[in-house]
This record gives structure tokens, C-alpha cells and sequence, in this order.
């Protein structure tokens, strides 16, 4: 326990938003957020950017996956009273949580998966992994 937590001090949370298809390093830098709503808008931003992505090289109609919806759901803000989701999300009280979903353009035995998920991490972590990226 950190020695802020012991003296009774209340430490600023964040919240870190991770996209992780087993077997392979992430694409990008982890994003950092005040909220765990906000963690989700993002990686919802992102679930929508890949899917379109993978049909437009296909010249089809993008049809939204189920993935993307429940990833939307847990961005949506009216399901949020005081930073604090719905429990019909299925979320930790704190909003951390992860699911796991298709990877967009893959099918298949090819296909494993991608994870999605929400950690919440104390103001040191945040401010190291925002180090570790400049």
C-alpha cells in the first residue's frame, strides 16, 4: 500500500484503455483517461474505426458487430450516474472490466480474438505511463 493511502489521502484514479489481440504487441501507446466512461467511448472510437476499415477493402456495407454495440453501450453516458455504470453493463463499480470480441477482416481458425479492456491505475502509474510514451 502506497504510503498516500496509509496516511488516509485520497489519490486521483485513472484509467487506461488496452486493445490486445493474443500473440501481438500493441499498435499504439496506452491512452490515459479521468473517467472509465471515457476509456470506453475511446475504445468503442476504435472497435468502429477497424471494422470500417476492414470493409471498406471489401466494398461492403459496414454492419456494426455485436462487439461494437456492447462496447458502445459502455460509453453510453446515460448509463452512468457519478462515474459509476449501470449495472446491466456488467462492469466493476469502478467501470474496469474488459470483453473480448472478433478481430475485424479476420475469420475463422486465423481469428483470435480481441480483448478490450478498462484498468484503472493510481496518479504514479499514470504519470509513468505517460512518461514511458514521451
Amino acid at each position: 500500500m502506497a504510503r498516500a493511502e496509509e496516511a488516509g489521502w485520497i489519490m486521483k484514479r485513472y484509467y487506461v484503455a488496452v486493445v490486445n489481440i493474443p500473440g501481438y504487441l500493441p499498435e499504439s501507446d496506452t491512452p490515459i483517461f479521468d473517467t472509465a466512461r471515457e476509456a470506453w467511448d475511446w475504445l468503442a472510437v476504435v472497435r468502429m474505426e477497424s471494422e470500417e476499415h476492414a470493409f471498406d477493402e471489401c466494398d461492403a456495407e459496414t454492419p456494426y458487430s455485436d462487439t461494437f454495440r456492447a462496447l458502445t453501450r459502455c460509453a453510453d453516458e446515460a448509463l452512468w450516474v457519478d462515474n459509476v455504470p449501470a449495472s446491466v453493463l456488467g462492469l466493476e463499480s469502478d467501470g474496469t472490466g474488459s470483453m473480448r470480441g472478433d478481430t475485424p477482416g479476420r475469420s475463422g481458425e486465423y481469428d483470435l480474438g480481441t480483448a478490450y479492456s478498462v484498468q484503472a491505475v493510481s496518479e504514479a502509474e499514470a504519470a509513468e505511463i505517460g512518461a514511458l510514451q514521451n
